[in-house]
């Protein structure tokens, strides 16, 4: 028979070694970081952002210039024997890449207008220039008359403006005088004169000659036209000689 006091022992170590075991089983392998509010953060299903490639040139238009004429052709290569496809002036190119230097000159990879990419010599390439704005219609409700055309002629110690001019508003024009102001060639003012424009009223749309004649002196070189009321201001006038 085992001793009471072997017994007790043997009997405390199985307890111990259970309770080992039982702690090992149910324990956490890992410990969770808390966050600001307590709680782990949950894993993220997100997919990352490729990284931004750095050193890049952002694509910009350029066009074919400076080649007299002559157009440039892009190349597959710097050399003479590699060319694709000749442009003239003014075509444009999408630049690829930086400027490198060849042998002491300086080329430009692009991508022409049918696709091809290549090098051209950078002093063929240019800033394309802004296209103008097109000019403006002239809003025609504002204005009565239309001057069309005008001429002036010194003869004989006389001096004549003649020319025509048209009704552009939807009503007929009664008493319309064409007034003609001169000036030096400095631009300073001399004298002006006035006539009733020929037709008197003038129908809308119609066009109308005009006639005025003043005395000559030598220092009038430059003349302007406008039209008036016989009594009253001046009118609105679309001025055509310009266009």
């Amino acid at each position: 028979m085992i001793p009471h006091m072997v017994l007790r022992h043997i009997i405390s170590l199985v307890v111990f070694v259970g309770l080992l075991l039982f702690a090992a089983g149910s324990g956490e392998t890992g410990v969770a970081v808390p966050t600001q509010g307590g709680r782990a953060p949950a894993p993220s299903n997100s997919p990352k952002a490729p990284p931004t490639p750095n050193g890049t040139t952002a694509p910009r238009a350029v066009v074919v210039a400076n080649t007299g004429g002559e157009g440039v052709s892009i190349r597959r290569t710097t050399s003479d024997a590699d060319k694709i496809k000749p442009w003239p002036d003014g075509a444009l190119m999408l630049v690829i890449g930086d400027e490198r230097q060849v042998e002491g000159r300086a080329w430009q990879n692009v991508q022409d207008p049918d696709g091809n990419i290549g090098s051209i010599p950078t002093e063929y390439l240019a800033v394309p220039s802004p296209t103008p704005a097109p000019s403006p219609t002239p809003d025609l409700s504002r204005y009565k008359p239309e001057l069309l055309a005008s001429s002036g002629l010194k003869s004989y110690g006389f001096v004549t403006v003649e020319g025509q001019v048209k009704n552009v508003r939807g009503a007929s024009l009664r008493n319309v005088e064409s007034l003609v102001q001169w000036y030096t060639n400095s631009g300073q003012f001399v004298k002006s004169d006035s006539a009733l424009i020929e037709y008197n009223p003038i129908l809308a749309g119609q066009t109308s000659p005009f006639t005025v004649i003043s005395t000559d002196n030598p220092a009038m070189t430059k003349y302007s036209v406008s039209f008036k009321e016989l009594i009253g201001g001046q009118i609105p006038t679309l001025d055509s000689r310009k266009r």
